[in-house]
């Protein structure tokens, strides 16, 4: 009979060598692997944030949607799982990163390794920290009002959480310590050169930024931030689930 035939067709198609049943599961890996690599690499990834450097607009645990395309759509830089470098192209399709938005790049002095901080100026522009208000041009990087002061259990101490409202209307919090021995930063002024971006956390006090390795080159950036997918306490074990999961950050927008 005729799906007889079909049936006895497509075991012959199978492969009966060892050659040949390598060959099927090796396709069978590096399709899907192939797939993925494009994905995360010029539309969309998942990004999980380790540390704090950007609490409280990001908080440890956070893990969340990164868009790749918007800053240029480039091929696969890296081989995911075991984290081979790869040489890659970024298509000049998308826009420069503008200051303000939350960016996710690979880290100057270990490009393997990549972070997210917020930019708050592009090529060109003179960076000034005076009291710890950044100036961008000579101008504050927006209008900063006290808002509280918290204890902060992850960290073990208080504290001061302010809300600073840029002139391009993008409203956010930063943190500083609240210790009375604690000193005003003052940093600056510096030029960045062509092609150089500075980044902060707004974890002001708790980030390892631009302040203290340099600049981030735009070949480095390959995203921005987007929305938290997924959060969970990482200081509560496992046996408070209904506890651990930040069921209110979850489908949180970024800015």
């Amino acid at each position: 009979m005729q799906w007889r035939r079909k049936s006895e067709k497509k075991e012959k198609e199978k492969p009966t060598t060892l050659l040949g049943k390598i060959k099927e599961y090796t396709m069978a890996i590096l399709v899907p692997l192939g797939i993925v690599m494009v994905l995360q690499a010029s539309i969309v990834k998942a990004y999980h944030v380790p540390t704090g450097s950007m609490r409280t607009t990001i908080e440890i645990g956070d893990n969340l949607i990164v868009n790749r395309f918007i800053y240029g759509p480039r091929t696969p830089d890296m081989v995911p799982v075991v984290n081979i470098q790869l040489p890659h192209y970024v298509f000049p399709l998308g826009r420069d990163p503008k200051a303000g938005e939350i960016i996710v790049f690979k880290y100057p002095l270990d490009p393997s390794t990549e972070y997210v901080k917020r930019c708050l100026a592009t090529p060109g522009q003179t960076v000034e920290i005076k009291q710890d208000i950044v100036y961008i041009d000579g101008k504050p990087e927006g209008v900063k009002k006290f808002l509280h002061r918290e204890y902060d259990p992850e960290e073990q101490r208080y504290i001061d959480v302010y809300e600073i409202t840029r002139p391009d209307g993008i409203v956010h919090k930063v943190r500083y310590v609240d210790d009375p021995g604690r000193q005003p930063q003052d940093w600056g002024p510096k030029t960045l050169p062509e092609g150089q971006y500075f980044v902060m956390g707004d974890n002001r006090d708790n980030s390892a930024d631009s302040r203290y390795w340099g600049w981030v080159p735009r070949e480095n950036i390959h995203g921005k931030a987007l929305m938290v997918y997924f959060s969970w306490k990482k200081y509560l074990p496992l046996s408070k689930i209904a506890s651990k999961i930040r069921w209110g950050r979850i489908g949180t927008f970024l800015e």
